[in-house]
């Protein structure tokens, strides 16, 4: 199990080089040999220290993996607080400065895990520096690649988790993962893909009949090509005619609900917590949109989709979005996110996203659909171009009001890019992401607490005139 002769390659390699000809049941059989690989070495009562994919190796002879490079490997009860290794792998304890421990192995593994499900190494855009190792510490994992078979994911989740003592040991890790190849190694090809398939909902449907001419024809084409490089954004598969009418329609990714009725059905029992993550989640597949130099134009909460699968917040619809180097006065979409400048007929720019992101934050916040009592009509745009906006919901975290109020500004130039809003949103997303909800709670009682006791005193002040 642990390598002493010449092997044939590193398990990045041999992603990079193999990830797209991979199926779910190549991928579990891996990461249940680096398991087992592992299993021996805790058994050994040693902990390796510095697990990553470069140490991983593959023996085409054996046709096994194996675990390498045991340099920092030693003894358990010999404490080390030295910090090994390659950072995005090393457990958050063990940046702060505590022991490593088996757990600490553990987490590593959980990492490799996610290499193995995505292809690519964990944090790849980002600096391996201070603020990845603070962020690490504060709670940020690699996002759940789309497809994971739920056995695995829910492992995976539970081996990276902050608190070491949450986390399996070796022997747990070891039979839970085995059942899970057990579960998949005599299913047959077909049937597993259906699994997936079925799992992942990737089912073919109408869903937008199109007016087929040259500008549909290439809106169809940005859709397929932006979501085929993001995984944030609702797959697009390409176009089909209906053979009864003709009608051209995009086949679309089936998805289990939008925005608007997730709120409708579940605004009372949504923590500000859950709330944050879903704000997050909409600003960062926005980020993917704007990294590609495309505008979507008409953002509201009908097409901001969620698959309960992938447990995870998509932007859909994406009929309108289109280059940002080419210019377009005409107006789109649902009038209570359309920006004040694009309702006076400026061009619609990359500000005009940002501040349908603000309406949807303030959405996310009110349960309810922006200007619900208005009429959607000349008076409401009038309004909107006046510098109306919905009143702030109490109880909203004061960085969160801040940077919406910042989004929806009237002047598009003082609104953030998409790149400081997600920073910004980042931020927020990660300052609460390790506070329990009774902490949380309190943070925003007190909140409203000293708003109370504030107009208590004006309203004194005022009785003493």
């Amino acid at each position: 199990m642990l390598v002493i002769a010449k092997r044939d390659g590193d398990l990045r390699k041999y992603l990079q080089q193999n990830h797209n000809q991979l199926t779910w049941k190549d991928r579990i059989r891996i990461a249940d040999e680096i398991i087992l690989a592992l299993y021996h070495i805790h058994s050994e009562n040693a902990i390796h220290r510095d697990l990553h994919s470069g140490n991983i190796l593959y023996s085409q002879l054996n046709d096994s993996w194996d675990i390498s490079d045991l340099g920092f490997c030693g003894p358990a009860n010999k404490s080390s607080t030295s910090i090994y290794g390659n950072l995005p792998y090393i457990a958050p304890e063990i940046i702060v400065g505590r022991e490593c421990t088996f757990a600490s192995d553990i987490y590593s593994i959980a990492i490799l895990m996610w290499e193995i499900s995505s292809g690519q190494p964990p944090f790849i855009n980002y600096e391996h520096d201070y603020d990845l190792a603070m962020n690490i510490i504060n709670g940020i994992r690699p996002k759940i690649v789309p497809g994971t078979p739920l056995e695995y994911k829910n492992l995976m989740v539970q081996c990276w988790d902050a608190d070491p003592l949450k986390r399996p040991d070796i022997y747990t890790f070891e039979k839970k993962m085995e059942r899970i190849t057990l579960d998949y190694q005599n299913m047959s090809d077909k049937s597993f893909q259906s699994e997936i398939d079925s799992s992942s909902k990737e089912l073919s449907k109408v869903f937008k009949k199109l007016q087929i001419n040259s500008n549909t024809i290439n809106q169809a084409k940005s859709h397929l090509t932006i979501s085929n490089k993001r995984a944030e954004i609702v797959q697009c598969y390409g176009l089909t005619q209906n053979p009864t009418n003709g009608n051209y329609m995009l086949v679309m990714m089936e998805m289990d609900i939008d925005l608007r009725k997730y709120l409708q059905q579940n605004h009372n029992q949504l923590t500000w917590k859950e709330r944050i993550g879903i704000a997050y989640e909409i600003i960062l597949a926005l980020y993917r949109i704007h990294g590609e130099n495309a505008n979507h134009r008409d953002l509201h909460s009908g097409n901001i989709l969620y698959s309960q699968f992938n447990d995870r917040w998509f932007i859909s619809d994406l009929g309108f979005c289109g280059p940002a180097d080419k210019s377009s006065k005409s107006i789109y979409g649902n009038l209570p996110y359309i920006a004040p400048e694009v309702i006076a007929g400026r061009e619609c720019t990359f500000a005009s996203d940002i501040y349908s992101i603000a309406m949807l934050m303030w959405e996310i916040s009110s349960g309810q659909p922006p200007f619900i009592n208005y009429e959607h009509d000349y008076d409401l745009a009038m309004n909107i171009i006046n510098g109306i906006r919905p009143k702030i919901v109490p109880g909203t975290p004061l960085e969160y009001k801040n940077l919406m109020i910042q989004c929806w500004d009237a002047d598009p130039l003082k609104r953030l890019d998409v790149y400081a809003l997600e920073d910004k949103m980042e931020r927020i997303t990660l300052d609460y992401q390790n506070m329990s909800d009774k902490s949380f709670q309190s943070e925003i009682d007190n909140l409203e607490m000293n708003k109370v006791a504030v107009k208590d005193y004006l309203k004194y002040l005022k009785s003493c005139k």
